[in-house]
């Protein structure tokens, strides 16, 4: 069993990802799901790891594998149910496991109710939860591009004469978090998880949640993958994430970890002199963030239970010490020492 009083469980935890769709399959319908999870709890255990990071497995029209959500509070058809993930939650907790939820809430799927609402009618109560510029011709507002779809990142909305903003596919547009009533709402998805016992959330994409106030472009950059010739400072990294981190009153004793194609030195630019400036007691950045960099990069939590940084493969049954200098990894610690800690590489 989980002592659900430590606090610093994360500090010494090895983390494992399980990409649902092609972990284990237990119905034999060709697609992996919560119970295949549950079937291999034992083997995890006997692989010495301490939490399982769950890729998304909510209700999704799975245009982007499942990163693009339509329902916050379901589980998609394909891999279960709401039943399901409770079972996989007990059994895990009896045998020491943590789950930590990959909550996507950057963008929200385009068939997401609220953006059905928000598309329909400025006048709609949630048209100001996602982020749109008037149309006023061909041209885009700025330079910004959607990163699947390399092209730009502003796509026509004729309902109500506006573009909407989408930097990964037209399919998952993205929120408007200097909306009070659109934070509020997210916050209560992730509360619906923690009251079902989920023991933290993975934070997808957490350096693209604000974007620049003025919608600047991005100036030119020699980088060609992953940032596609722009320095991503304006649609991408900015310093309001940190007030988003001051929201008290959430969580006392979870943790949470973002993950982005950002490099570290975006995000050391903007962080904090001290602990007292980022957090308040029980905010959604409690415990720790975790950026990581490189395409398709994972990070964990340090391990002190042996040296240096242990990060581990999406493959089932891989677990590797960290060694990569193309995938790097930062820890930050919003404990009292708020100074980043880079893994070797």
């Amino acid at each position: 069993m989980i002592d659900r009083r430590d606090g610093n469980w994360w500090k010494r935890a090895v983390f494992y990802q399980v990409y649902p769709r092609s972990f284990k399959d237990s119905n034999a319908d060709g697609i992996g799901d919560l119970k295949g999870i549950q079937d291999k709890l034992e083997y995890f255990s006997e692989l010495g790891v301490d939490a399982l990071w769950i890729s998304p497995f909510f209700r999704s029209p799975m245009k982007d594998f499942g990163y693009d959500i339509s329902d916050y509070k379901d589980v998609d058809p394909i891999f279960g149910n709401l039943a399901d993930f409770r079972s996989m939650l007990a059994a895990a907790h009896e045998r020491g496991l943590r789950i930590v939820v990959d909550l996507v809430v950057n963008h929200s799927s385009d068939e997401h109710p609220w953006f059905k609402a928000a598309r329909s009618s400025k006048t709609d109560p949630k048209h100001d939860w996602y982020i749109w510029k008037p149309k006023t011709g061909r041209r885009p507002p700025n330079n910004w591009i959607s990163l699947f779809e390399q092209r730009s990142a502003w796509y026509p909305n004729e309902a109500t004469g506006e573009w909407y903003l989408a930097t990964f596919t037209r399919n998952q547009p993205e929120f408007n978090w200097r909306n009070p009533e659109l934070r509020e709402a997210i916050y209560d998805a992730t509360r619906f998880w923690l009251d079902l016992g989920a023991d933290g959330f993975r934070m997808d994409v957490a350096t693209a949640y604000f974007k620049d106030a003025e919608f600047r472009s991005n100036p030119f950059s020699f980088n060609l993958i992953p940032n596609l010739l722009q320095r991503h400072v304006y649609d991408r990294n900015r310093p309001e994430i940190f007030g988003v981190s001051r929201i008290s009153g959430l969580w006392p004793i979870r943790m949470a970890t973002g993950c982005s194609s950002a490099r570290p030195t975006a995000w050391t630019r903007y962080w904090p002199r001290s602990a007292t400036e980022t957090t308040a007691t029980g905010s959604i950045w409690r415990s720790t963030l975790i950026f990581c960099t490189g395409i398709g990069a994972l990070a964990c939590s340090r391990n002190q239970r042996s040296a240096g940084t242990t990060f581990c493969h999406p493959t089932p049954g891989l677990i590797s010490r960290y060694q990569t200098t193309t995938n790097r990894a930062t820890t930050i610690d919003t404990g009292p020492a708020a100074t980043p800690t880079n893994a070797p590489g």
